[in-house]
């Protein structure tokens, strides 16, 4: 168990403001706790620096180890290249990921780092999950469109998972 969890959701490809982030966590962890960094997804789409936040997150060699996530835009990504409705994630912000690469196009060790995500983590005292839960279903009984996609179901709900869902995904 981790002395003190910090949790950081949709970067949306703002890589200063990330960088910027990790500092402050780096500075309040104090020298005799062990910490982690949770990634709720949405590292891609809308910013200017996609690349740079996936090459950061990519390489989860911070002083801190970094447990990462799945989000509804790389849901979508990995849509897109798989030939789902392509245009519909552009208009999302996939536009920006795509220029963020030299050719134009997610490299395939991207999309095989984004595949390879978990939807979901646990920790003793919380559920990490990017969208949030179906209520009246537990973390394992929800499926994995609800945890990258649910919104007003999990917002308004007051069902009680146990413990807190920590989750991003709703301004």
């Amino acid at each position: 168990m981790k002395d003190v969890t910090y949790a950081i959701g949709d970067v949306h490809g703002c890589y200063y403001q990330l960088d910027k982030i990790l500092e402050l966590i780096k500075a309040d962890k104090r020298p005799d706790e062990t910490a982690e960094i949770v990634f709720i997804g949405d590292y891609i789409d809308r910013g200017p620096e996609v690349k740079a936040v996936l090459d950061r997150v990519m390489a989860n060699d911070d002083d801190i180890p970094f447990v990462c996530l799945k989000g509804n835009h790389e849901d979508m990504c990995l849509g897109a290249y798989a030939g789902d409705d392509y245009m519909s994630w552009q208009w999302n912000g996939g536009d920006a990921t795509d220029r963020s690469f030299d050719k134009g196009r997610v490299p395939d060790e991207y999309l095989a780092w984004m595949a390879s995500l978990p939807v979901d983590y646990e920790t003793d005292h919380y559920i990490f999950v990017h969208a949030g839960l179906s209520p009246g279903q537990s973390k394992d009984e929800t499926d994995t469109h609800e945890k990258l996609w649910i919104r007003k179901e999990f917002l308004y709900s007051n069902y009680d998972w146990g413990k807190p869902v920590v989750h991003g995904h709703t301004p």
